[in-house]
């Protein structure tokens, strides 16, 4: 069967570790490794419009090659966010399983976060989880993480 994952949690939740725990011939699919020059994170909130849309495409191509397991390593804290991905995996058939990781505390997160993003950013990201209702993300199944 084929799946795809949609990861959503605040920065510094283990979404990335999650990932190592799926099937081996999964293909990832994350905003945040174009960020990455000479192996060094560099954020640039003027490309994150453009990086979006090129992580997209890829996403789409890996549907179109029919992979087994696909998955959207991002926060994706809203339902809009998501949204593309969600519509272009049920156009080519897959079932969706959105990976839902329930925030801890802001300091927390802030200390565990690979990206250096910050504790403020951090803080917006969880109000926003904390608003956003699970149902409007309309996948196949939820698996919640404690």
């Amino acid at each position: 069967m084929k799946r795809v994952y949609i990861l959503r949690g605040v920065s510094g939740s283990g979404k990335s570790t999650f990932v190592k725990k799926l099937p081996k011939d999964r293909v990832v699919h994350s905003t945040d490794s174009f960020f990455y020059i000479n192996g060094k994170y560099k954020f640039d909130f003027k490309k994150l419009g453009f990086y979006h849309k090129k992580n997209l495409k890829n996403f789409e191509e890996s549907l179109k090659k029919k992979k087994r397991v696909v998955v959207v390593d991002n926060t994706n804290i809203l339902a809009k966010d998501a949204k593309p991905y969600i519509k272009k995996a049920k156009e080519y058939g897959y079932k969706v399983i959105l990976v839902d990781f329930r925030p801890k505390g802001a300091l927390w997160h802030y200390k565990r976060n690979i990206h250096n993003v910050p504790l403020e950013v951090i803080k917006k990201q969880i109000k926003n989880y904390k608003k956003e209702n699970i149902k409007k993300f309309k996948v196949d199944k939820v698996i919640r993480v404690i």
